[in-house]
């Protein structure tokens, strides 16, 4: 299994220092990284009626599993198609690209409405049934380099395969005036998050019905960072028991944007500039960050969404010394009762570029976990 070099400097940092340290790496890659890029929400809150909009789908999905629009969002009814293959014969993989149009295209700008994919197979169809897992994307992963680097780990020694999603607004899916990963509305992320749960639901229920790439299950979702967290809510939506690996994932998107290090990524002028407009009567003394918590935890809290269906194939992987993430690990893993929390120690920033084999040892050991009358 591969290992980063860098994990040979992790054991020589002593216990008694590694929060501080922890906590000044993450500091320094976001100072570094806050001066180069674009502020989010530069555009502002977005459009009042898509923003009311997804406040109610919020509300339905929480409220009811069978909400109204949800056999519109969720459907095997896509036009699903291999566009590229790659076979590494001497590895034993097949790499497929691919692309269908995404069933919540109606939230989504016209360069975000196809969802293309990275596919990574095994060359030889098996005789049973496959496990496959869904990778959604961390912030600022506009391709697949590192997803199919853990795509190959899986699928070479723990025979999991695995297809990964580009995210809605990156890649070849990011709007013309849109500033690499600087989303220009409050309610692109929003949006972001309704169509990746949709199409990763629906990439499940489509190969339920069609075998032609091979007969897979049973399924599970998982990502890093941001991507753990749209792994997270697609469990909760899912109406099937799934296997859930969320690794550093917030239980939230609102204090990662008021109260953690990505606060200084907000445009807070522009969004002080338009807020008079978006608030209720009874919202009028609500200042920019309170509306923006207040927006995102009604769309983005897992603690108020269904629990995953199968607890037993739920395993959350949490950084120690998480500066990116408030809350990290505890919050969700006391909602989830009956899941498991792997704490690592290292800062958001190391555990991105030191966890693989943490990442990846979750992923298998959930799959192992499924009860066999889910399989």
């Amino acid at each position: 299994m591969w290992r980063s070099p860098l994990r040979l400097v992790a054991p020589l940092v002593p216990q008694n220092i590694q929060p501080i340290v922890g906590q000044t790496l993450d500091s320094t890659f976001n100072m570094i990284t806050n001066s180069v890029r674009e502020s989010v929400f530069s555009a502002g809150w977005g459009e009042p009626k898509l923003l009311a909009q997804l406040l109610q789908l919020a509300a339905q999905s929480q409220s009811s599993e069978q909400y109204a629009t949800r056999n519109t969002l969720v459907t095997p009814h896509i036009d699903f198609s291999i566009t590229n293959e790659t076979v590494k014969e001497k590895d034993g993989i097949r790499l497929l690209m691919g692309r269908f149009h995404s069933p919540a295209a109606s939230f989504l700008p016209k360069e975000s409405k196809e969802c293309s994919f990275q596919m990574i197979l095994p060359t030889k169809a098996e005789k049973e049934k496959i496990p496959l897992v869904v990778q959604y994307a961390m912030t600022g992963d506009h391709g697949f380099s590192m997803r199919q680097d853990i795509g190959f780990t899986l699928l070479k020694h723990k025979k999991i395969a695995s297809i990964s999603i580009c995210n809605p607004f990156y890649g070849t899916r990011k709007p013309e005036k849109q500033k690499r990963s600087a989303l220009l509305h409050v309610t692109d992320i929003m949006c972001k998050g309704v169509a990746l749960v949709a199409e990763g639901l629906s990439l499940f229920e489509y190969f339920k019905l069609n075998k032609d790439l091979g007969v897979f299950g049973p399924f599970g979702v998982t990502g890093i960072s941001m991507g753990g967290h749209m792994a997270a809510l697609a469990g909760c939506n899912s109406l099937d028991p799934i296997a859930v690996i969320p690794c550093l994932s917030p239980f939230s998107a609102g204090p990662v944007f008021t109260e953690g290090l990505l606060r200084n990524w907000c445009a807070w002028k522009e969004l002080d500039k338009q807020i008079s407009s978006y608030l209720s009567e009874d919202q009028r003394d609500m200042e920019s960050k309170e509306y923006l918590r207040y927006l995102l935890d009604e769309t983005t809290d897992l603690t108020k969404f269904p629990k995953p269906r199968c607890m037993e194939a739920t395993i959350q992987v949490a950084a120690k010394y998480d500066s990116y993430v408030p809350g990290t690990g505890r919050v969700l893993h006391n909602h989830w009762e009956g899941s498991e929390l792997r704490w690592t120690p290292y800062s958001h920033v190391s555990a991105i570029a030191l966890g693989k084999a943490e990442f990846v040892s979750a992923i298998a050991d959930a799959f192992s976990r499924f009860p066999e009358q889910y399989k």
